[in-house]
């Protein structure tokens, strides 16, 4: 288990300036954009402007912050907002915001290397988390305790078994990695 202070993190501008990316964790440490297994970040957009490509990436973003952003998908109009948004990372991405800067959960995945599944859990009361795979916790909204660990917003938690945590009322982003078969 190991836990990953928001407060201890630092974000990065993008070279077009339209935003910057928090890394949360990444496999193996200290790969680059280059050569990762995988890799989970905040990204702040702040301005409209395209995503950069991918290849060979599979992406994930679910939407923690902020109005909301339209994105173009190779010509799909998808709203993020509540729903988890899955797309490869060669695709061409445009992203138009409504109402200021949003904040964004990331997942990239290298094709071939690891698979992942990211959802959304409103969490209140005890709850089970993990089981196969690595799993990271992120607290979009709120606060877990469990297990010797307390974490608050923006905080996340790497496990490899099955944690048990308590929530008064929390927002949860979870991240399942699984190496591919």
């Amino acid at each position: 288990m190991r836990v990953i202070r928001h407060a201890n993190l630092v974000p990065a501008p993008w070279k077009n300036g339209g935003g910057s990316t928090t890394t949360i964790a990444v496999e193996p440490q200290g790969a680059s954009l280059d050569d990762f297994d995988w890799r989970i970040s905040l990204a702040t957009i702040d301005r409209d402007g395209p995503f950069s490509s991918f290849p060979g990436i599979d992406r994930s973003l679910a939407l923690v912050e902020g109005g909301g952003v339209e994105l173009d998908v190779a010509g799909r109009r998808v709203v993020l907002g509540q729903d988890v948004l899955e797309f490869p990372g060669e695709l061409a991405v445009t992203a138009k915001l409504h109402g200021g800067s949003t904040t964004d959960f990331n997942v990239m995945t290298r094709r071939g290397r690891y698979t992942h599944r990211l959802e959304r859990r409103r969490v209140a009361g005890r709850v089970h988390i993990g089981a196969g795979g690595t799993t990271i916790v992120f607290v979009a909204q709120g606060s877990i305790d469990g297990e010797g660990i307390s974490l608050q917003r923006h905080d996340a938690l790497i496990i490899d078994s099955v944690c048990i945590v308590e929530a008064t009322e929390a927002v949860l982003l979870v991240t399942t990695l699984m190496r591919a078969p």
